[in-house]
């Protein structure tokens, strides 16, 4: 079964669905796509900046492409929306990947 067709097609039927966004983002990451897993990444978040979970996804998407400062922005934005929604665990592994990418880039 094709797990991506199968998602393109529940999108379709429910195109403001978050938790489909995010899977399908993954799926991109998973076929080491990024440039379209960051499209869906950054869709998914303009419309749902609460769906904390994807802030980290996204950011390791911009890593993988060496677009550094981009990660950083994404991983500080996440910050930000995880201490809005008290969404703690989500922003404590944004934290940590936002620390060890400035330790690479010191």
């Amino acid at each position: 079964m094709d797990r991506k067709k199968n998602l393109l097609e529940f999108l379709e039927k429910d195109p403001t669905s978050s938790f489909l966004k995010f899977a399908l983002a993954k799926e991109y990451e998973n076929e080491n796509n990024p440039i379209q897993s960051i499209e869906i990444f950054e869709a998914l978040l303009l419309a749902d900046p609460a769906y904390t979970g994807a802030y980290y996804h996204l950011g390791k998407q911009y890593v993988k492409i060496k677009e550094i400062q981009q990660a950083i922005r994404v991983y500080h934005a996440g910050i930000a929306a995880c201490k809005l929604h008290q969404a703690w665990h989500d922003g404590n592994e944004l934290r940590s990947a936002l620390e060890e990418l400035e330790e690479e880039t010191d």
